[in-house]
């Protein structure tokens, strides 16, 4: 539903009706279908007037029409500004109890928000699948963020793990590695009475592992050189 076809001319009630007449579908869930997809009370406004927002959600209502027991959507956020997408994806995730929705998408945030099952694709083949909760363990682990309060203290982390990331002057995240844990550096920060603001694990995100595979995906491949 990237860009649903519709009839400008008429309403969203409109639409609708003329959606069952021509899949000869029955018109008892028009607007129990609207209720769901928040365009009940559009009145007679035109869907040429619509935003693209409300248009995605009529769509996506002509698609709910004869209760399907799959939905599937092809970027239905695509281009719509941060409110038209929290709309798009409250409504898919409404629908989950009575079908199953094929989300495709490239903003994996929106992955995050609403999918309990997961594939990520690249150079078009499935390269790792499963639940949300499993595939995030499947990367390197959540990672360490400090906020210092003193410039010098957040220098004298970056000298004693190099391979750190600085956000800004204040703010350090710690490499992955498995000396490194949240009660050893803590432990290792009261030690040695350095005061902080924040220190917080932030947790792996898709696009992390998703940055993950593809550059295993895409390293090189050395072959191994023996002299005889």
């Amino acid at each position: 539903i990237e860009t649903p076809p519709l009839y400008e001319n008429l309403t969203a009630h409109e639409n609708l009706k003329a959606r069952t007449l021509a899949l000869g579908l029955a018109s008892s869930r028009i607007d129990e279908v609207l209720e769901v997809v928040h365009l009940r009370n559009t009145g007679k406004k035109k869907a040429g007037h619509f935003s693209l927002g409300m248009k995605q959600r009529l769509g996506i209502a002509q698609a709910l029409l004869n209760a399907p027991k799959l939905l599937i959507c092809d970027e239905p956020t695509s281009a719509l500004d941060p409110v038209g997408r929290k709309e798009i994806l409250d409504i898919l995730s409404s629908v989950t109890e009575e079908t199953t929705v094929l989300f495709s998408t490239h903003v994996l945030s929106d992955v995050e928000r609403i999918c309990d099952h997961v594939a990520l694709l690249h150079d078009g083949s499935i390269v790792v699948q499963g639940t949300l909760e499993n595939l995030k363990r499947k990367g390197n682990g959540e990672k360490i963020q400090i906020e210092f309060e003193r410039r010098s203290d957040a220098e004298a982390c970056l000298k004693k793990y190099p391979e750190s990331l600085q956000t800004d002057a204040l703010t350090i995240i710690l490499p992955k590695r498995a000396d490194i844990t949240m009660p050893s550096v803590m432990a290792d920060l009261v030690s040695r009475q350095v005061p902080v603001q924040k220190l917080e694990k932030l947790e792996p995100t898709l696009e992390d592992l998703f940055l993950e595979v593809v550059e295993h995906e895409t390293a090189p491949c050395h072959d191994e050189k023996r002299t005889l």
